[in-house]
């Protein structure tokens, strides 16, 4: 019943999906089948994710999942132990919690392939990768595994194309840029051999910050521009948020302050409240614009207000470049002496993560400033 009830959702059907596992909890009362009982709770999880984009308090799921984990592990079911870490992930990821999601991952890539779940295995390769990218994991790290877990993506597309990105991204943080653009621009194309999808107009997020890494923020915008057109055009707003607040910073760091503030605000219209990436970004370049125009005091406040939203996750590159944007802003207010301490927050936060190319124009930065020089 609970595989019934997953195919049902899969296919949209979810009212058909709740039924059956009402009917699978009955039976495992009845019968008192702890396994079915666990096997039928995360599917409800899994349903609840995909109504709702979340699955409730996250302190009671966690506990219920491993709960479910405790009883396939006391059967000796491997299958359903490599499903209860996938979801373990789903919840951990969501609430942020990269490196706790990362750790699940990596158990759900080593019991699927056990069991020959090559589906499964691939959707944690793609989990860790994802997880490594936004925690704590040094960058050298997480590349390893990520590079190692390619091989339990290329029998799925999407999946390959996903962990390409991730290496994409991870490669141009340690300055290999000609790497970079090639995983970048292979998992373009895959994506887009898929079909036309609000997936192959969102990859710039990819992009985009391996050409910013590169220094070449003019092909970073180009990349942005070109998928927020088609994300418009299609009424879509979850990654369209995202896209116009980078799109915003891009054209606020090439010089075209109006239209990036227009984007920014485009961003804080859109972006939900627990999307902190768009809600950091939006802030930062609104910031900015507040301290060119003399409003000192509400520009140092926002950007702070970034600096805080950003370190209460664990997404160290996001925290890092929102103390880079608060040190921008002291600048632009004229508190110049106000810039050091945010800069060498940033810089040790870069070189914790591995991040030699952002962490080598903090150093820069740092240096200039000591020498009395702007910045």
């Amino acid at each position: 019943l609970p595989d019934l009830a997953e195919a049902q959702i899969e296919r949209g059907a979810f009212d058909d999906a709740r039924a059956i596992l009402d009917e699978a909890i009955e039976l495992a009362t009845a019968s008192a089948e702890a396994r079915l009982r666990a096997r039928a709770t995360l599917v409800i999880y899994q349903l609840r994710f995909s109504v709702a984009g979340s699955v409730g308090e996250i302190d009671s799921a966690v506990a219920d999942t491993r709960d479910a984990m405790a009883e396939f592990e006391r059967v000796g079911d491997i299958a359903g132990m490599a499903r209860a870490w996938r979801l373990l992930t789903v919840i951990e990821g969501t609430a942020g919690r990269y490196d706790t999601a990362a750790e699940a991952a990596a158990q759900v890539v080593a019991l699927a392939a056990r069991v020959g779940d090559t589906r499964l295995a691939a959707r944690g390769a793609i989990s860790y990768a994802y997880a490594t990218l936004h925690g704590s994991t040094p960058v050298d790290e997480a590349l390893r595994r990520s590079q190692a877990y390619l091989d339990h993506v290329r029998t799925d597309r999407n999946a390959e194309a996903i962990v390409l990105g991730v290496l994409a991204q991870l490669q141009a943080m340690e300055g290999r840029f000609e790497q970079a653009r090639v995983n970048a621009q292979r998992s373009r194309e895959i994506v887009a051999e898929l079909g036309a999808s609000v997936t192959a107009a969102s990859t710039s997020l990819e992009a985009s910050r391996v050409e910013r890494l590169a220094g070449n923020m003019e092909g970073a915008e180009r990349a942005l521009r070109q998928d927020y057109a088609v994300l418009e055009r299609i009424g879509e707003t979850y990654f369209r948020s995202t896209v116009a607040a980078l799109l915003g910073d891009a054209l606020w760091q090439l010089g075209d302050r109006e239209e990036g503030l227009s984007f920014a605000r485009i961003a804080a219209e859109l972006a939900d409240d627990d999307d902190v990436l768009s809600q950091v970004v939006w802030r930062t370049v609104e910031a900015r614009s507040l301290a060119a125009a003399g409003r000192s005091v509400e520009a140092v406040a926002l950007a702070r207000q970034a600096v805080e939203l950003a370190a209460g996750t664990v997404d160290i590159e996001l925290h890092a470049d929102a103390l880079v944007a608060l040190s921008e802003v002291f600048w632009l207010a004229g508190q110049e002496e106000q810039q050091g301490p945010p800069l060498r927050e940033a810089l040790e936060l870069y070189e914790r993560k591995g991040d030699i190319v952002l962490a080598a124009i903090a150093r820069e930065r740092l240096a200039a400033l000591s020498s009395g020089q702007v910045v």
